[in-house]
């Protein structure tokens, strides 16, 4: 094994790159002169943008001061039909939302096969009603559909897009996106070495701070499996116990055939909230999925409101993801 590490050192040797004004508290950011630095608008924490999934977490933001942009799941518009009483009442919400000031956006599934498009565009009634500002796109099939369907509406990348760098962030420049949610995989270093560098410097970027992690997009349905197949109905959560002995929250996807298997802790950065307020961000987002409304709330007012310490006392079981350490 030493041996073979010689060789490849051997090897590197003349290929290796070497960096210079690295600030050795941080080694993996490269400074820059404060001119050259990114221009972009510091309020951080104040700037809260919201994923939603269901209605009951939609209503349960009513009270929130300090949301710029809701993002709501293509999943609430795929289950209403062009009569339902159920579409007046969320068109309603979204209208009150929009007159606060609040943008809204949809956000399309994290797998798009040709069915879930078609699904989606079935829709397309109940999407010009509600017009929204702009769509979050997690994957290339939901992105060519926008750019064919609604080329004047903004779009943002979803963490599924991974920007990891600022040449990912350039290429999206030339898809029209220069707004992403940041990938769960990056750590501080990263983060600050991707919102500062040149390239990025028209970008803007959102941070994660709560949510339940996806950690699998499967169309092996557990419903399906064991004989108890809904027929293309309905939403289900079913509890999925993993080798370790822990509870993973699967939600069914009836009408796509598909399953989400979310972590079973959620992610938490609210002790890292000093060191967030300190990096250049456009905003923070909190992405519920599997919460019910008094949960919603909880966080959403523990977030703004950070010096209560309610969300200390609500999430005891919490992962900081890849935050501090990175990926491995």
């Amino acid at each position: 094994r030493d041996a073979l590490i010689q060789l490849t050192d051997e090897l590197l040797r003349d290929h290796r790159r070497s960096v210079s004004g690295v600030n050795e508290s941080e080694k993996t950011v490269v400074t820059e002169p404060e001119s050259e630095r990114l221009k972009i608008d510091q309020r951080g924490l104040e700037q809260i943008h919201v994923q939603v999934r269901t209605r009951e977490q939609l209503k349960a933001l009513q009270g929130g001061k300090k949301i710029c942009r809701i993002y709501m799941s293509t999943d609430l518009l795929t289950t209403l039909s062009r009569e339902d009483a159920g579409a007046e009442e969320l068109l309603d919400m979204c209208r009150n939302w929009k007159e606060r000031g609040v943008e809204i956006f949809l956000t399309f599934p994290h797998v798009c096969r040709r069915n879930t498009i078609k699904i989606i565009d079935e829709k397309r009634v109940i999407i010009d009603k509600l017009q929204p500002d702009g769509f979050c796109v997690g994957n290339p099939e939901s992105l060519e559909y926008i750019k064919e369907t609604y080329p004047d509406k903004m779009m943002v990348s979803d963490a599924g897009l991974y920007v990891f760098n600022a040449r990912t962030a350039e290429f999206l420049a030339g898809e029209g996106i220069t707004e992403h949610i940041l990938p769960f995989e990056l750590h501080r270093q990263e983060i600050m070495q991707l919102v500062q560098a040149k390239k990025a410097r028209s970008h803007r970027f959102v941070l994660p701070v709560y949510g339940y992690i996806p950690v699998m997009e499967t169309a092996g349905c557990l419903l399906k499996t064991n004989g108890a197949c809904r027929q293309g109905k309905g939403r289900e959560e079913v509890i999925l116990i993993d080798r370790h002995k822990k509870d993973r929250i699967v939600v069914t996807h009836c009408d796509r055939c598909e399953n989400t298997i979310y972590n079973s802790v959620p992610l938490s950065l609210h002790k890292e909230a000093d060191k967030i307020s300190t990096m250049p961000l456009s905003g923070i987002m909190l992405m519920f999925s599997i919460e019910n409304a008094l949960q919603t709330k909880k966080v959403l007012d523990a977030w703004e409101n950070p010096d209560g310490g309610q969300l200390e006392s609500y999430v005891r079981e919490f992962t900081k993801g890849h935050f501090k350490r990175g990926a491995e």
